[in-house]
C-alpha cells in the first residue's frame, strides 16, 4: 500500500492508496488509480477571542478536528482512474492520519461491502463453461439471489 494525500486541481485534499498506472502499449504513465478515496476537511469546532482588560490584549482559542468523507461519494467503485491533471500534489500523510484513514476505510468497507458465497463455488470464465454448466450455475444463483433476505433494504 501507498497511502499518500493528494492536493487536487480543485483544491481539495484527499488520502488514498494511490498507484501510478502504465499505458500497457506505450510503457509510459497514464495517469493514478485512486483506491479508497477519502477528501479531508478540517472543522472547527469552536473559536474564542480572549480580550484583557486593558483592551490592548486579544488571543484566538480555536479547535480543530479533520473530517473524512467518500471524494466520490455517488460512486458503489472504491477505485478510480484519473488524470494526472486532477491531482497538482502527492505527498505522505503523518503516521496518525494514516492510521486513523486506514481504520476509517476498514470500518466503511465492513458496512458496505458485501461478499456473497455461492456455497463455496468458485467463480469461473464463461468461456470455460459448456452449456450444462452455464445452465446449472445460472439456476444457482438465480435460487440464491431470489431465496435470500436482503441485509439492506433501500
Amino acid at each position: 500500500m501507498s497511502i499518500k494525500l493528494c492536493l487536487l486541481r480543485n483544491g481539495d485534499t484527499c488520502i488514498a492508496d494511490v498507484k501510478e498506472m502504465l499505458d500497457p502499449n506505450e510503457d509510459v504513465s497514464a495517469g493514478y488509480l485512486l483506491c479508497d478515496p477519502f477528501k479531508l476537511s478540517t472543522v472547527e469546532d469552536s473559536r474564542k477571542t480572549l480580550v484583557g482588560e486593558d483592551r490592548d490584549f486579544a488571543e484566538q482559542e480555536q479547535s480543530r478536528r479533520i473530517a473524512f468523507s467518500r471524494l466520490f461519494s455517488l460512486s458503489n467503485d472504491r477505485n478510480f482512474s484519473v488524470a494526472h491533471e486532477f491531482v497538482d500534489v502527492i505527498y505522505t500523510p503523518h503516521t496518525h492520519l494514516e492510521e486513523t484513514y486506514l481504520d476509517i476505510v476498514s470500518a466503511w468497507v465492513q458496512e458496505n461491502v458485501k461478499d456473497i458465497d455461492l456455497n463455496g463455488s468458485i467463480a469461473i470464465h464463461s468461456d470455460e463453461m459448456d452449456e450444462d454448466e452455464k445452465n446449472r450455475l445460472d439456476s444457482t444463483i438465480e435460487n440464491t439471489l431470489f431465496n435470500t433476505q436482503p441485509e439492506y433494504e433501500v
